[in-house]
């Protein structure tokens, strides 16, 4: 355990400057919409029974002296995390209340490499302040971050233009690149990762933020009898505020090339979502850059496209063919695995070109030649065969492709 050395103390508002702020909507079990909430937000037995991960925050609250709780951000496996108005220097930050202190020591180690060693990180989801809280069961790592936008895998498609798409797909790479040259290998990129900026103004009331963002629709939670804590819907952030600049997040299982050491087990088995997942992690490989390559490929379909092209490895052998044999019997979860996946005599059933064209039918073809000739780069079933990333950077077709939209 580190040691941080700093308050682990929460503390709530004065009673009567509370009173005076609107915290938005407080709803009971009858509310029509407890079940919006309840689908939304975190699972609200966690806060309750043991090991009680979650640490229960309120709209409202003041962490560290610093941090007023004011909305939700949104939540994940591990975390919590909220808008908060940093009142030493008047402006926006993202607080992320992480569930136990081993899942925040990890990330802690982690990102504290990342700040001594990356030189360019202003495309990194870094802390910029750490504290600890404690609850019954352990201590909660509470981590500061700039406040951003909304997920990449959030708002894509239609929603955004294609020349903003591919230019947050090329400040991507180059952020993956600069990752990379340091001796990081990231290992759960994925468009949820991948956070647009924001243009939403720091000098706003907390009314003007609900006005921007929404009134926070939030619920008691009933099994935290040594604090009070609600569940709370995720702010919905309007497109006209987010900036162009595309950032890199969640370093909980990002990892040093040269220092594979896992920390515990429940790190070195967390792999990236299905329909980002390079074939080899599903087979428990080291992890290495041509696994994040071929994420990355799979964010940049979901920009250029609106989805990820593969779901699982179904579709994979579907659209790539069999694959590599010496996979067989390494699969993460046996009984799930499919003899076919590695049987060499087997073809693929359907090709990539078809999936361009089926999805895109108005595409050029000198633009769809350009989009094969880019996915095939990145979807290699053998990871020695990827680009990297410098090398894509590097390619003539990738940057024709980026060129013919954001030249």
């Amino acid at each position: 355990m580190v040691h941080l050395g700093i308050s682990t103390t929460p503390c709530l508002p004065d009673a009567k400057v509370s009173e005076s702020i609107d915290y938005g909507d407080l709803i009971d079990n009858e509310h029509d919409d407890v079940s919006t909430i309840e689908a939304e937000a975190e699972e609200e037995v966690r806060y309750g029974f043991p090991p009680r991960e979650y640490y229960p925050i309120r709209i409202g609250e003041i962490l560290n002296q610093t941090y007023h709780i004011v909305h939700k951000i949104s939540h994940g496996g591990f975390s919590t995390v909220w808008l908060a108005e940093d009142l030493k220097r008047q402006r926006n930050v993202a607080v992320k209340v992480m569930v136990s202190d081993f899942y925040g020591e990890v990330e802690y180690q982690i990102q504290t490499a990342l700040h001594q060693t990356v030189q360019d990180k202003s495309h990194l989801v870094l802390y910029e302040d750490v504290f600890l809280l404690s609850s019954p069961e352990t201590n909660h790592y509470v981590f500061v971050f700039p406040f951003l936008g909304p997920s990449a895998g959030s708002i894509v498609g239609g929603q955004l233009p294609i020349p903003t798409r591919m230019h947050a797909a090329k400040q991507l790479l180059q952020t993956i690149e600069t990752l990379h040259k340091s001796g990081f290998v990231h290992r759960d990129i994925n468009s949820m990762n991948a956070l647009w900026g924001s243009t939403l103004p720091e000098n706003l009331s907390i009314a003007d933020k609900y006005k921007i963002l929404g009134r926070p629709l939030r619920k008691l939670i009933p099994y935290t009898p040594w604090k009070q804590g609600e569940l709370v819907k995720s702010i919905d952030f309007p497109i006209p505020f987010c900036s162009e600049k595309i950032h890199l997040a969640d370093f909980g299982t990002t990892m040093q090339i040269d220092n594979l050491v896992m920390l515990n087990d429940k790190v070195s088995n967390v792999i990236p979502p299905d329909d980002y997942c390079s074939p080899e992690q599903f087979h428990g490989a080291t992890p290495h850059y041509s696994c994040d390559m071929w994420s990355y490929m799979c964010v940049f379909s979901t920009l250029y496209f609106g989805f990820p092209l593969f779901r699982n490895l179904n579709n994979v052998v579907a659209y790539l063919g069999p694959l590599p044999e010496y996979l067989k019997g390494k699969y993460l979860w046996p009984k799930s695995s499919k003899d076919e996946w590695y049987d060499q005599n087997t073809t693929a059933t359907a090709s990539l070109e078809k999936r361009i064209r089926f999805h895109k039918p108005e595409l050029s073809s000198i633009e769809r030649n350009l989009v094969l000739s880019v996915l095939s780069k990145g979807f290699c079933l053998e990871p020695k065969h990827r680009l990297t990333a410098s090398q894509l950077l590097r390619d003539p077709d990738f940057n024709a492709l980026i060129n013919l939209h954001c030249g």
